[in-house]
Order: C-alpha cells, then sequence, then structure tokens
C-alpha cells in the first residue's frame, strides 16, 4: 500500500493517472 499523508493528495494523484476519482473507479470495477 502507498503511503499518503493525506486523502486529498491521494485522491489528486489517483485522478492523475487513472483519470477518475477512487470512488467513480471502485464502482466501475465493482466485482459482481
Amino acid at each position: 500500500m502507498l503511503s499518503f499523508t493525506d486523502q486529498s493528495h491521494f485522491i489528486k494523484v489517483f485522478k492523475k493517472i487513472k483519470n477518475q476519482t477512487p470512488k467513480d473507479y471502485q464502482r466501475r470495477n465493482k466485482k459482481v
């Protein structure tokens, strides 16, 4: 697991890499 000091920083980095928020990613990649 990567360590980030705060959640907003993590979200920014995640969004930059995946071009979506972690929440959106989770929703779209939820296993059925």
